[in-house]
């Protein structure tokens, strides 16, 4: 199985839905899946240097926050205990009584799940597993990875991603459109000033 298939569509819709992206096009999962990969290579080159320095095996948190800050960034430490977002539930019904249909307006299932998934903080949408086993499968040489390390890395890249995808929304408003397409992340991240957008291998 591909590691990179465990960057799953749903879990995209959620990083999507928290950025405020009311619509997407659906060549946009692998367009964002792509821009995952390329943030997360660089990273990790960067914290493997800094375990490969010091003669160590095992990348710690602190390995992580010196990668970060390494390229320009500030580094905004967690909770140790990073759990998995919530995903939002349809609330059941109560009342056994006739069925009625409701009826509402284009786009509000939406907004309900925009403001409920940008309430969230301090966690992961992708799965820990996935994100794991997409690690290990780019680091070539055997290093063993400290649970809490992970969790802040998988936490930095996807809080990145959302800035890009609230970027690429704006562009998508700016053309007149709600439907975000792949040409408006590529253009969002040519215009950031965020040092990992631009950052060379």
């Amino acid at each position: 199985m591909d590691p990179v298939n465990g960057l799953t569509k749903p879990a995209i819709q959620r990083l999507l839905r928290k950025a405020g992206v009311k619509s997407a096009s659906g060549v946009i999962y692998e367009e964002i899946r792509g821009v995952f990969l390329t943030m997360l290579d660089p990273m990790l080159q960067r914290i493997i240097r800094f375990v490969e320095h010091e003669g160590r095996k095992t990348v710690t948190p602190i390995d992580v926050k010196r990668a970060v800050e390494s390229i320009g960034l500030r580094f905004f430490t967690h909770d140790d205990t990073v759990g998995r977002c919530a995903p939002r539930k349809r609330p059941g019904r109560q009342d056994p009584g006739p069925r009625t249909r409701r009826r509402t307006r284009k786009g509000m299932g939406a907004m309900r799940n925009m403001r409920f998934y940008q309430r969230q903080s301090d966690c992961v949408y992708f799965t820990k597993t996935a994100f794991v086993r997409l690690v290990k499968d780019r680091v070539e040489q055997n290093f063993r990875f400290n649970k809490v390390a992970l969790d802040q890395l998988q936490v930095f890249l996807e809080t990145h991603v959302v800035r890009i995808l609230e970027n690429a929304n704006l562009a998508a408003i700016h053309a007149s459109r709600e439907t975000l397409m792949p040409k408006d992340v590529q253009l969002a991240r040519r215009i950031s000033d965020n040092p990992l957008d631009h950052l060379l291998l």
